[in-house]
């Protein structure tokens, strides 16, 4: 089907719907209330048209993601077994590389250390270690080239809620569901931080 072609039965005038709405009077209330209900009833009118269209449409659209996820399921949840095995790796070598590091450092600063010592012993002057001794690198495995990919590990921070009370108020949500069956079904007049105003909801009956 050609979504361009198709023609909703239903046009609206704007010039109508743009007009200002003016209620002073009993009369006028009325007249607006009769005016609401045709608008909703052809809102629903034009909403049944529209799922005469996408109904069909929406039923297949189910049905193959419902097949395709038979398929991508699976593999997502190889995918995740792979990158949990890879991270716990990378994470063991980071560490492994981080300690070498400090350890290749050291020997640095030691034996800069004891070659100012003994240059200092020998010529029987003052020497100054210097402070920009030359450490060789150990390289991470930060990125690393395959047959099909290159692949970069990223290492970020998670987190997981062990005690909801603790949480700082700055990172938590208004639960506004709540909020408004409070105020609406169980009668609660005040909340703190919070304005509570009174407004009219309209349904409209044939």
């Amino acid at each position: 089907m050609d979504i361009s072609l198709v023609e909703f039965k239903t046009t609206i005038d704007t010039a109508v719907l743009n007009k200002e709405i003016v209620v002073d009077n009993q009369e006028a209330y009325i007249h607006f209330g009769d005016v609401m209900k045709l608008c909703k009833a052809k809102i629903k009118e034009v909403d049944e048209e529209r799922k005469s269209y996408t109904d069909p449409l929406e039923k297949s659209k189910k049905l193959l993601i419902a097949k395709a996820k038979e398929i991508i399921d699976p593999i997502e949840s190889y995918v995740t077994k792979i990158q949990s095995a890879m991270g716990a790796y990378y994470l063991v070598e980071e560490k492994r590389r981080a300690e070498e590091q400090k350890r290749l450092e050291d020997d640095a600063i030691k034996k800069a250390n004891e070659d100012a010592e003994k240059l200092a012993k020998e010529t029987k002057t003052e020497v100054i270690v210097p402070t920009d001794v030359i450490v060789p690198v150990v390289e991470a495995i930060k990125t690393t080239k395959g047959q099909v990919s290159t692949t970069t590990g990223i290492k970020y921070n998670d987190f997981t809620i062990v005690d909801e009370m603790l949480v700082p108020r700055e990172y938590l949500i208004v639960n506004e569901s709540a909020i408004r069956d409070a105020i609406n079904r169980g009668g609660i007049k005040e909340i703190a931080g919070i304005r509570i105003e009174e407004k009219v909801r309209f349904n409209s009956r044939g």
